[in-house]
């Protein structure tokens, strides 16, 4: 069984998690500039087995120019890794959740920061698919 790999893609920054190797746990693995996404997964790839990625999708009219790109990232990696399942997540409320997580945690997190944010958004949104996921 592969790992899920979790993306929380932005314009600038995209948060990564990924499973355990009995996607069991959701881990955060890292939070990257969005131009070296391809590279870092290609990279990663090589050393891990992963059998689905799961991108989060926000919803809304507001959110076009971000959709058209998380589409476009979409249509990358089903052209560069046919073999991994892509799965879609509604990712709305992620990042107000990662906000307060920062914010009740303070000491751990020295400062706001997007990077942060990025990657527990990512977590959160595995978690939730996993959650769904392991119901089936």
């Amino acid at each position: 069984m592969g790992r899920i790999m979790a993306f929380d893609y932005g314009i600038k920054t995209t948060g990564i998690a990924v499973t355990d190797t009995e996607n069991i746990i959701s881990i955060g693995l890292t939070s990257i500039e969005t131009k070296n996404i391809l590279i870092f997964i290609k990279k990663y790839l090589q050393c891990n087995n992963v059998s689905r990625f799961l991108i989060g999708i926000p919803n809304g009219k507001r959110n076009f120019f971000v959709i058209l790109k998380i589409q476009n990232f979409i249509l990358k990696l089903t052209n560069l890794y046919k073999e991994i399942k892509i799965h879609t997540i509604d990712e709305n409320f992620t990042t107000k959740i990662a906000n307060q997580y920062i914010i009740n945690n303070k000491k751990f997190y020295k400062k706001k920061n997007c990077v942060y944010e990025n990657e527990i958004s990512a977590i959160i949104m595995l978690k939730e698919w996993l959650k769904y996921y392991n119901k089936i």
